[in-house]
């Protein structure tokens, strides 16, 4: 279930042009300390890549 609201909405940022790379689901259990921090160093620059949310984006 978990899996499929991660596809759909990954789905739904692409269809909305804010690219699917913002969301990401881990399987890791709570013994993986370790992998959780590589996880979400990797994610977080792979978000930092993408920049700002471009609807969120004010031109003035």
């Amino acid at each position: 279930m978990a899996e499929r609201s991660v596809e759909l909405a990954n789905k739904l940022l692409e269809v909305l042009g804010l690219g699917d790379s913002r969301v990401a689901m881990y399987f890791l259990s709570s013994a993986e300390a370790e992998k959780f921090r590589e996880a979400m160093q990797s994610f977080g620059k792979n978000v930092s890549k993408l920049g700002p949310n471009p609807s969120r984006i004010i031109e003035s």
